[in-house]
């Protein structure tokens, strides 16, 4: 009984419990250290398993094209660049200079390294909050699950999500470090996704109003610091180089057509088709039962997080203003909550075995694992089916094609033909021109411009989408009125590659395989400019395992200054705390007019690790008791 009360204790009356530590502190790998390592390396080997199964060379996901040549862009021309979701490319050019195999392995890495790094920050969070072991573990396992439906290319997203998580459980120690910690995790979340940022900001703002006075004190000075850094950091950015204005969904593409009305219906059938597998019916009621075990500030946290969701799904789908997924992809509450569910229907049913019966006691144990397993498949499901969409072929091409770009003068429109043979233009037109920039040399990104031609598919008259879609590129392509360098690649055209009805304006001529140039063009360069690199399963393997290393290391000094002492929770949340302050340090350089891309910048990570110990040491029990 004295047990079960220690446990369920609040976290500030945990941290009390435990006397200052002094003299010199280790790491003790006790047994949850090394569950913690082995949810690591289990999560590992899951997530990579799905690049060698399948022979995938780059990264999976829709929208992982959009990183590769954000980061690309970035390092040629500096964050500001990429508009107001800096995060994600400054966190990869960081780790390009310590990490070998290009920008899209870095990309693929970074999926699973931030799922990895959220699952543990979930787990520290439910840990500090006083529960066993099955319940941080259940969690950790559901949240990572959960986490690979972002992981599939919202890259940015993803980030934001594993700093509101961490900034959580930083607040949850209930110390001012905690506070400090909270702010800064905030305000660069704002830099990954400022969207996202604000719904975190909301949820803890509902959080404050039903805590105590102290707690609401440190809850809004976390907030308010957050959106401080945030929008001081996206302020200074937009004094560089004028964002650049490209629709990279068909969200946007309709939205930018006037085609606007088409959204809600589009949102509304992609939450119906999907719902089953993002919320597994099992995980309504093992979420409400977790709300009703869970205590203090986790409770508040869990509670206030799904509210502001369905409050927020709810409006989205009535509206369609926004898609409705978003906010349950981003609503971690849910397996958090049913992770602790798990933890109190696993104790009921072993404290009901200890009359012996063999039939109770291998369900106390198998049952949890079985609903682990059974919530947990959504999010594999969703990762193993996904492909990329960007194929080794498509790069060939396009870096073939970038001999002849290398000869024209730059700011020259590169206008490129793409058709499908298939309805649903726009969502070709934007994966295609993602492809297409991820490959061009970076400081000709801004030129790359699509043509949807001609304005029929197999014959039939395009519907009202597709009308509006092949006239608004074709004027935006010719709106310079300058000379062009028009190309038709065969991995694009799909249906008149290298005839004049793909290019109606010039008769192409092809000067290589599945390359068509119409019009006058230069002699090709001798070899690429700046190709993107094609990784390998086992190049991805290489880089996922240095990433995640490399993002634990940077975050380990600050992780000791925020839990006070190695152990688990400084073992968890290492990896979040890493990716906050490396994606701090590229912005931190990007402000002062450093290249990301320089050999200088190798020493970021090196400065953030350093600086992490510094602070650490300096706040250290020992340090201060000495200098007083």
């Amino acid at each position: 009984m004295q047990l079960r009360q220690t446990r369920s204790a609040p976290p500030s009356l945990v941290s009390a419990a435990i006397p200052p530590t002094t003299g010199r502190r280790r790491l003790h790998f006790d047994g949850d250290v090394l569950l913690l390592v082995a949810v690591v390396i289990g999560g590992l080997a899951t997530c990579l398993a799905t690049y060698p199964w399948h022979g995938y060379v780059f990264p999976v996901g829709a929208d992982a094209p959009v990183y590769i040549w954000w980061t690309r862009l970035a390092g040629q021309e500096g964050l500001s660049a990429v508009g107001d979701r800096p995060g994600v490319p400054a966190l990869a050019l960081a780790l390009r200079t310590v990490v070998p195999g290009g920008t899209a392995a870095i990309i693929a890495a970074l999926e699973i390294s931030l799922t990895l790094a959220l699952a543990l920050a979930a787990a520290a969070w439910v840990r500090a909050a006083g529960l066993g072991r099955t319940a941080w573990l259940s969690v950790g396992v559901l949240s990572g699950a959960f986490a690979l439906h972002l992981a599939v290319g919202y890259v940015a997203t993803l980030l934001a999500a594993v700093l509101v998580v961490t900034a959580v459980a930083a607040l949850s120690r209930a110390t001012r470090r905690g506070v400090v910690a909270a702010a800064g995790l905030l305000g660069v979340a704002g830099l990954a996704h400022p969207e996202f940022l604000l719904i975190g900001t909301v949820v803890l703002g509902l959080t404050a109003v039903g805590s105590t006075r102290g707690e609401r004190g440190r809850i809004v000075a976390a907030a308010l610091g957050g959106l401080a850094i945030a929008t001081l950091g996206l302020t200074l950015l937009a004094i560089g180089p004028h964002p650049i204005d490209i629709d990279t969904s068909r969200d946007d593409v309709l939205q930018r057509l006037g085609l606007g009305w088409m959204l809600p219906a589009l949102f509304r059938q992609r939450l119906i088709e999907h719902a089953a597998v993002l919320v597994p019916l099992l995980t309504v009621p093992l979420a409400l039962l977790g709300l009703l075990r869970a205590r203090g500030f986790l409770r508040r946290v869990l509670r206030s997080w799904v509210i502001v969701s369905v409050i927020a799904a709810v409006a989205a789908f009535v509206t369609g203003v926004v898609p409705p997924e978003r906010f349950v992809t981003f609503c971690f509450a849910l397996p958090i909550a049913a992770g602790v569910g798990i933890d109190a229907l696993a104790g009921r049913w072993r404290r009901r075995s200890v009359d012996g019966a063999r039939t109770r006691r291998v369900l106390g144990y198998a049952a949890p694992i079985a609903m682990l397993g059974a919530i947990a498949t959504g999010g594999l499901i969703v990762w193993f089916s996904t492909p990329p969409k960007l194929f080794p072929t498509e790069v060939a091409r396009v870096t073939e094609a970038s001999r002849y770009i290398a000869s024209s003068t730059p700011g020259t429109p590169l206008i490129f033909s793409v058709s499908s043979g298939a309805s649903n233009q726009s969502f070709f037109a934007t994966e295609a021109g993602n492809a297409i920039r991820s490959a061009v040399p970076p400081d000709r990104i801004r030129d790359v411009r699509i043509v949807v031609a001609p304005p029929y598919v197999d014959g039939a008259a395009m519907d009202e989408e597709e009308r509006a879609l092949a006239a608004a590129l074709r004027a935006e392509a010719f709106a310079s009125g300058s000379q062009t360098l028009w190309f038709d690649l065969a991995p694009f055209d799909r249906r008149a590659f290298g005839v004049a009805e793909a290019i109606p304006e010039y008769m192409p001529v092809v000067v290589s395989q599945g390359i068509a140039i119409a019009g006058s063009h230069l002699a090709p360069s001798p070899g690429p400019i700046d190709p993107l690199e094609e990784a390998s399963p086992w190049t991805i393997a290489g880089a996922t395992l240095m990433v995640f290393t490399a993002l634990s290391i940077a975050g380990w000094g600050w992780s000791l200054w925020l839990s006070g002492s190695p152990g688990p929770t400084s073992f968890a949340l290492a990896p979040a705390l890493g990716a906050a302050a490396l994606t701090a340090g590229a912005v931190i350089a990007d402000l002062l007019g450093m290249r990301l891309t320089a050999r200088w910048a190798s020493s970021i990570p090196v400065a953030v690790c350093l600086a992490g110990f510094v602070v650490q040491r300096a706040c250290s029990p020992t340090r201060r008791s000495s200098e007083g």
